[in-house]
């Protein structure tokens, strides 16, 4: 139930001596992130013996190895990067074949964009699963934001496209989007088969122009 949710939340990337982490670490991996997470969240609600044996059972190879996740802007394109301004990008994965948890980090400068008060939102990916999902996601002062989530159940799965987390800056430099980075992430399926993320492009190519054009000039370079 939800206690063990935040049991698994309050261990989330902490390390083997931290409180309770034996109990988070579900998988005996020595870490706990998504695996661990999607185990607990696909037994939501089980009242009949110790998990829904098996737990980990025997998986079906490739489930998301198709899978693709980019950086997507949100905002109008057209429009100069100037500082004060708000973005909003989505973090969005295509080709999915069977997600039902997830975990992935990026990085920026502080010094060039700040992550706005309530900034990071739960994507769509999971919208359709009728018990709900799980959603967290942390900043800290260095300029790494890490996300997780996980499906409730085990009768539903995401396939397709969707939205893993809705990120909003702002923008303190005009050249902010050039330190927005990639990190590392995991993709889990309903049988808890884990592939690493395989980021797709980046959003500076998305930033450049499909054709010359003339607009105000900004900054004002005589100034």
């Amino acid at each position: 139930n939800e206690d063990d949710v935040n049991i698994i939340i309050a261990a989330w990337g902490t390390s083997t001596i931290a409180p309770r982490f034996q109990q988070a670490d579900l998988n005996n991996d020595n870490e706990v992130g998504a695996a661990d997470l999607t185990a607990t969240t696909s037994n939501f609600g089980n009242s009949e013996g110790f998990g829904a044996p098996p737990v980990f059972k025997p998986v079906v190879p490739g489930a998301n190895d198709g899978a693709a996740v980019e950086i997507l802007p949100l905002f109008d394109l057209r429009q100069p990067l100037w500082p004060g301004r708000e973005i909003e990008v989505a973090v969005q994965a295509q080709n999915l074949g069977d997600l039902a948890g997830y975990e992935f980090d990026l990085h920026f400068d502080p010094q060039l964009m700040r992550l706005v008060p309530g900034g990071t939102r739960e994507g769509d990916v999971f919208a359709e699963n009728p018990r709900g999902a799980i959603f967290e996601a942390r900043t800290d002062h260095g300029g790494t934001i890490e996300v997780i989530g996980a499906r409730y159940g085990k009768e539903w799965s995401a396939v397709g496209q969707g939205a893993l987390a809705r990120l909003r800056f702002e923008i303190l430099h005009e050249d902010a989007l050039e330190s927005l980075r990639t990190g590392e992430g995991m993709l889990l399926s309903s049988g808890y088969e884990s592939e690493r993320v395989r980021w797709q492009g980046n959003l500076i190519e998305a930033l450049l122009p499909l054709r010359p054009d003339l607009e105000q000039n900004y900054p004002n370079p005589f100034n």
